[in-house]
């Protein structure tokens, strides 16, 4: 008996794809790991093969997946699912923000750094761009995160951002994590979720300095005067806002100093309010010191000096954020000496 042509040719398909898919599944292994822990490219298997996380409402909780593989494979994706509670509460997807972790070359390590020379992951590089809500394409940037390769015996890590809503109700939710290889389902990584019955406040109790972000603007390539660079410095402070730490706030916000010593805010006063609101700001660094609007504020400038601190301490105080500032008297290398301020000595007239 003849086997029809078709049929013989379908049942070798069908057998040689799930032999790959046994084969994808058998290669590539993983394991999860919590955010604060670093897991170079050499480092051994070590953690669970679930994601179990908690965290609290209007909180990011994050995780990181590393996956190994013994041969090379191409074309890695990764995608999540919603986050189910038993009685069909949900968090979405949208969510949960995937990153593929970019690995440098540490050459020389930080002052009083014990870990030695090689490379580290560091960048995350996004699925989505955040600005367009699109998937990054190779044509668009220099770095995609996916699809990915992995090389045999290197460790690739996924970083996992998860957000809890504020109106998330507090339980256990469960999902899972999906890694296909050239668009073929390789495994799957469980995820447990337990929010907390409260919420964290908008504005975060740690106060804490970042320095600027005019550096940037070489990385980016872009003038630091220039609207463009404003946009990106803007995108900066919301990640910053979004995870609980306090951006500094761009120095264009910050209200004019005169050559007499007063000072101007009509033309900055709106945007700095909606700033100080919308990144849940904490903290007010006034720019004194070796950042002094005044080149000799303790000689030939010390009246205009003293003059505009009044006159700062005035405008801070009109709107609540007098309590707040700050100001840096002294950076070296390696110590920052912080001093919190209180301008009201300066209000006496």
């Amino acid at each position: 008996m003849i086997a029809n042509p078709l049929f013989v040719f379908l049942f070798i398909a069908c057998v040689t794809l799930l032999a790959s898919s046994n084969c994808l599944a058998a290669e590539l292994t993983h394991w999860v790991i919590h955010g604060t822990t670093r897991a170079r490219p050499d480092a051994e298997p070590e953690g669970t093969r679930t994601a179990v996380i908690k965290a609290a409402r209007n909180e990011y909780e994050p995780f990181q997946v590393i996956l190994r593989s013994q041969e090379n494979l191409r074309k890695l994706g990764v995608a999540v699912s919603d986050l189910v509670g038993a009685d069909g509460r949900k968090i979405g997807k949208e969510n949960i923000t995937l990153f593929r972790e970019h690995y440098i070359h540490v050459r020389v390590p930080s002052y009083r750094n014990d870990n030695p020379p090689g490379w580290y992951p560091d960048a995350l590089i996004p699925f989505v761009n955040p600005v367009t809500g699109e998937r990054v394409e190779a044509k668009e940037t220099r770095f995609v995160a996916a699809p990915f390769d992995i090389w045999a015996g290197q460790n690739q890590a996924v970083w996992v951002d998860v957000f809890v809503p504020k109106d998330a109700e507090a339980g256990d939710y469960a999902g899972e994590l999906t890694v296909t290889v050239g668009g073929t389902e390789a495994l799957k990584v469980p995820i447990s979720l337990t929010v907390w019955d409260f919420a964290l406040p908008d504005v975060p109790s740690m106060q804490a300095h970042f320095g600027g972000y005019t550096r940037a603007a070489t990385w980016h390539e872009v003038d630091a005067n220039s609207e463009e660079f404003r946009q990106i410095e803007l995108r900066y402070c919301e990640a910053m806002a979004d995870h609980r730490i306090c951006p500094e706030i761009p120095g264009h916000l910050h209200p004019k100093a005169n050559p007499d010593g007063s000072i101007s805010t009509e033309e900055t006063h709106a945007q700095l309010k909606e700033f100080m609101e919308t990144m849940r700001v904490n903290s007010f660094q006034i720019k004194f010191g070796t950042r002094s609007p005044y080149s000799d504020p303790l000689g030939e400038d010390r009246d205009k000096a003293i003059r505009y601190l009044r006159n700062l301490y005035d405008y801070l105080d009109e709107n609540g954020w007098a309590e707040m500032s700050y100001t840096y008297m002294i950076d070296s290398s390696n110590s920052w000496i912080r001093v919190s301020l209180s301008l009201s000595s300066f209000s006496q007239r």
